[in-house]
């Protein structure tokens, strides 16, 4: 559906940059875990992806605070009648950051991803790294194996939400922490697209 929502910049040629933020919420939506703004260009027909760290620090009511903390920030002015949808303290944030304009966004959940994965039909993809790791408390379990192969929504879902293994051990690109864990998932995104 369609929402008129206050920061969304209004794009009436619909020709030429066109950006899209994607924003991947956890189960109870109040953090956004990623956060990629996509910028589609209508007359190369290339799209070029941004994705911000959640952990980018921001300065949010007064305080310094994680950009994922936007959303639990705009589902609280909703709430006051201060926002029309929780998205919107979320878009004015990534606004300033880039410096770029939003003209769409989505939302999506866990659950939401994993139905887009199973609506493709799963995505080939060649795992870098055996992945373990279980958080009883969240009900992840993550036992990947490397190589290549089919992944199906909830593979998918456990690849880009991997951090590190049970020991503590974070292989390759993962011991840059969140940054590791962007490159991995922006390289998902370009096999989902393809």
């Amino acid at each position: 559906s369609t929402l008129e929502i206050d920061g969304l910049d209004w794009d009436g040629a619909q020709v030429g940059m066109v950006n899209i933020l994607l924003i991947g919420v956890d189960d109870d939506g109040t953090r956004s875990d990623t956060i990629m703004l996509f910028s589609v260009d209508g007359y190369s027909n290339r799209i070029n992806v941004l994705s911000l760290p959640r952990d980018t620090r921001i300065l949010l009511n007064g305080y310094h605070q994680k950009l994922n903390a936007a959303m639990g920030a705009g589902i609280e002015a909703v709430k006051q009648k201060k926002a029309k949808e929780p998205e919107e303290i979320l878009i004015q944030e990534v606004k300033e950051i880039t410096g770029l304009p939003v003209n769409y966004f989505m939302t999506v959940d866990f659950d939401g991803f994993m139905d887009i994965i199973e609506a493709v039909d799963g995505v080939e993809f060649n795992v870098p790294y055996d992945m373990d790791y279980d958080d009883p408390v969240q009900g992840l379990h993550i036992h990947l194996k490397a190589g290549q192969q089919h992944l199906n929504g909830q593979q998918a879902h456990d690849f880009v939400r991997f951090r590190h293994n049970n020991d503590g051990s974070a292989p390759g690109e993962y011991v840059m922490g969140d940054e590791g864990r962007i490159y991995w998932q922006q390289e998902f995104m370009e096999k989902l697209q393809k």
